[in-house]
């Protein structure tokens, strides 16, 4: 676990652009999903 942790530091320290944009995106689909996911489920239990 730790060096997991290391290695994302280490990523997120990159200058790459590719890297910065993958990481963004990741969040970005991580935000759009918490968003949908209870909405999604609230409307399958009615």
């Amino acid at each position: 676990m730790v060096s997991f942790i290391k290695e994302v530091k280490e990523m997120m320290n990159m200058r790459d652009p590719k890297m910065k944009k993958i990481i963004s995106t990741v969040i970005v689909v991580i935000l759009v999903l918490a968003m949908i996911v209870p909405m999604a489920l609230s409307a399958l239990m009615y």
